[in-house]
């Protein structure tokens, strides 16, 4: 089966810099990138307007979208979901509530046109359906690298971190899924910063992290975040200087030991292994600053959804 990453994309700004986001990451990985859009079933929730200028020959909705949009025509779309989504697990998981979009020009192709046109040796397919967006996504994401959304969609309120369909494919998803922010400077990429737990490392989400970095050329910032244990919190007075030292000894220990069959792995990626006393959520947010992608355990789900207002760069959240 092709390896694939999946976007999900509306009429909102902030997929499309998610899709971006994802054809650069294909790109780098060598690997085909397929669009997707998901309509409610009650029709189409947009109101049919670019929220995006896509700039001086860019496709927009009231011309014909070029030779690329025209080659993923609705024939295209159903040997596409025919060869590559197997169409009765779709239907079984989504309780055949998903069915191809049969639109003569849908956002999905027009996103893959603009992304086309932007990077010309990207290998782009495109994807409408109707249904549930978290039940859609996650079917046709199944046996993809990853899965890549905006923080919040066209429907997001203003405000809020991430919008409901990001938060339920993060805490559901079978695949990675990476959450891309919009509307601001991305973090500076000379960095992939990664919250590893020493105590009970996530394979996963480490692989990925080195993965990541090697790929990239970019040093790994490996953060532990620990808390002092319960029973300095109990003491009355605060805990001797010598007891924190041993503690934190302790833990750059445990980190070292978690890191070490992976440093063999990857000898050629640079790791700052980093022990901080902070919340996990405050530690990676500050390791973020740096970093063009942060990459948590599932586990920790809820500190990647935290630092999301602050950490300014995409967030991959990894099951495991």
């Amino acid at each position: 089966m092709e390896r694939v990453i999946i976007t999900g994309v509306d009429w909102s700004a902030r997929s499309r810099a998610a899709a971006d986001w994802a054809a650069r990451e294909a790109l780098l990985r060598g690997l085909s990138l397929r669009v997707v859009h998901v309509s409610p079933p009650g029709g189409p929730g947009a109101d049919g307007q670019w929220s995006h200028d896509p700039g001086p020959g860019g496709p927009r909705p009231d011309r014909p979208g070029n030779a690329v949009a025209e080659r993923v025509a609705v024939d295209r779309l159903e040997s596409t979901v025919a060869e590559h989504v197997a169409v009765d697990r779709l239907e079984s998981t989504v309780a055949e509530h998903v069915a191809l979009d049969r639109l003569e020009s849908t956002v999905a192709e027009r996103v893959a046109a603009e992304l086309t046109d932007r990077h010309p040796a990207l290998r782009a397919q495109c994807l409408s359906l109707t249904g549930d967006p978290v039940a859609a996504l996650r079917a046709v994401a199944a046996d993809a690298e990853l899965l890549v959304v905006g923080l919040r969609g066209e429907g997001g309120r203003a405000g809020v971190p991430a919008g409901s369909t990001a938060v339920a494919l993060t805490r559901a998803c079978e695949r990675p899924v990476v959450l891309v922010p919009g509307g601001r400077p991305p973090g500076r990429a000379d960095a992939v910063t990664v919250g590893i737990d020493a105590r009970d490392p996530a394979s996963g989400a480490v692989g990925l992290a080195f993965e990541a970095a090697r790929s990239r050329g970019v040093r790994l910032h490996a953060v532990h975040a620990w808390a002092l244990p319960a029973q300095a919190a109990e003491r009355p007075f605060p805990a001797l200087e010598e007891d924190r030292a041993t503690w934190e000894d302790d833990e750059v220990q445990r980190l070292s030991d978690a890191l070490r069959s992976w440093r063999g792995k990857y000898p050629e990626v640079d790791v700052l292994a980093d022990v901080v006393l902070l919340a996990p959520e405050v530690a990676l947010a500050h390791a973020a600053g740096n970093s063009g992608l942060v990459v948590a355990g599932r586990r920790s789900g809820r500190t990647a959804l935290a630092l999301l207002p602050d950490a300014g760069c995409p967030v991959m959240v990894v099951p495991v």
